[in-house]
């Protein structure tokens, strides 16, 4: 009986007060939907692939840089943080690097007289070079020349 005059209560209260209803919806609580979830992770995802990138270009060779550049490349796609200009940029610094370190293996190579080494590390200079259009054709002459100096001695 309690029971009934109680809710016999509120509803009258409901009728006279309907703003203060403690049935009313409450407004909504700012939660984050998993997609904006999804998407700032994402976009964390991707610059810290850049912080990635950066550091492997400074210190790790050609391949394990190279592997890097893709994996950003992806993953700012994704995040839509995909920065042409800054993937150029990185790219062109990659190779850059991977052709100073070609050009010292050529050196060292010619030093210790090893033709087979001394022309392979030319051959990928060349590749390199070519990748970012800055071959050099008398450059690349100049690295032949001494090459067929190695050969003849």
């Amino acid at each position: 009986m309690v029971r009934n005059l109680i809710a016999i209560i509120v509803l009258a209260a409901m009728a006279v007060f309907p703003s203060h209803s403690p049935l009313q919806a409450q407004p909504p609580v700012e939660q984050k939907t998993s997609s904006q979830a999804n998407k700032e992770e994402l976009k964390k995802e991707a610059a810290l692939n850049l912080f990635r990138l950066k550091r492997s270009i400074e210190k790790d060779g050609f391949y394990n840089a190279r592997i890097a550049l893709n994996i950003w490349h992806s993953s700012a796609l994704t995040a839509g943080t995909f920065d042409q200009a800054l993937y150029d940029q990185l790219k062109v610094q990659l190779y850059e690097k991977a052709m100073a370190d070609s050009l010292s293996c050529y050196q060292y190579f010619m030093q210790l007289k090893d033709y087979n080494n001394a022309k392979t590390c030319m051959l990928i200079w060349r590749s390199h070079a070519k990748e970012i259009d800055r071959y050099d054709p008398s450059g690349y002459q100049k690295l032949q020349e001494g090459l067929e100096d190695l050969k003849k001695k």
